[in-house]
């Protein structure tokens, strides 16, 4: 069984990453703060979308 957190800092900001067998949970709130959006409007961006899935191919090789 796999548990790890690791952090992220973008921008001088941290943001947590957890990572659990086959979940991969990111804050929301802590990335959209990065860009000045709240979690629903970062969530719809295509960046993110795009971010979102290379974390996801990155923590599949964990």
């Amino acid at each position: 069984m796999v548990n790890a957190v690791f952090e992220f800092e973008f921008n001088n900001q941290v943001v947590e990453f957890d990572i659990s067998d086959k979940d991969l949970m990111i804050n929301a709130t802590e990335m959209g703060k990065i860009f000045g959006k709240n979690p629903t409007e970062f969530l719809k961006l295509k960046q993110t979308k795009d971010f979102i899935d290379r974390i996801e191919k990155h923590a599949l090789a964990f």
